[in-house]
């Protein structure tokens, strides 16, 4: 099953972070209403119109028009588009070869298109760009677990971790991959963390875990020695 790819949501944000404010100083005050739609128009078809007018305004150039084509490849990706959005991102990373955010796009873009090899290719890319690049280290680990080698997934979700501890989606991916091959302490700490981090309350966990058979005692949202056990019970058991 393909894992979940949040990044490009994320990566939307980021690229608006990265190249908005060189967008914003150039033209006048439509082009700069379009490049803010670019960004943030909640409505997609809206955004891709207001990315369009921004790339045929020729108001930009270099890496500020790279953002623009790689914030529509996201709009396109959103409403089912794939090609298009490969079309973007190729062309924005003709513009700025050495743009991570880009590289991380259009490997999720090849991975939803089932090219894989170029997927790994492009995440690796962009980490090689930026090293601490959390989102491109989780997006390959989803690659290499899709091309079937856990261990290399775990090693970059460890590696996603290192830089954000609080990316919890790595964290979800990293205790299911642990949990197949066996690692029984490491995927209890992982769901664990998980509860720290509030993606799931203690009585979620409880309900879950009594709903498989694994905890008898009441839900009463104090995850205490019993939940703690029945998590150990289902993490031997290979998560079912």
């Amino acid at each position: 099953m393909r894992a979940i790819r949040g990044a490009a949501v994320i990566a939307l944000a980021a690229g608006a972070v990265l190249a908005a404010p060189a967008a914003r100083s150039q033209g006048t005050a439509e082009h700069q209403s379009f490049v803010d739609g670019c960004i943030q128009e909640a409505d997609v078809f809206l955004r891709i119109e207001s990315c369009t007018r921004v790339i045929k305004g020729g108001e930009l150039t270099g890496g500020a028009l790279a953002w623009a084509f790689n914030n529509r490849g996201l709009a396109y990706e959103q409403v089912k588009r794939p090609e298009r959005a490969l079309g973007d991102y190729n062309t924005a990373l003709v513009l700025d070869p050495n743009y991570a955010v880009g590289f991380n796009n259009r490997g999720n873009v090849r991975a939803a298109m089932g090219d894989l090899e170029g997927a790994v290719a492009d995440h690796t890319r962009a980490i090689e760009l930026d090293p601490d690049y959390s989102h491109a280290f989780y997006n390959r680990g989803a690659d290499f677990e899709e091309l079937g080698d856990a261990e290399a997934a775990l090693r970059d979700y460890d590696r996603a971790l290192a830089a954000d501890p609080e990316y919890t989606l790595a964290r979800v991916s990293r205790a299911a991959v642990n949990c197949g091959l066996g690692n029984i302490d490491a995927t209890v700490e992982d769901q664990l963390a998980l509860l720290e981090l509030g993606h799931y309350t203690p009585k979620q966990m409880q309900e879950y875990l009594k709903d498989r058979g694994f905890y008898s005692s009441r839900i009463d949202g104090i995850f205490g020695r019993g939940s703690r056990a029945a998590l150990r019970r289902w993490a031997e058991a290979k998560c079912p």
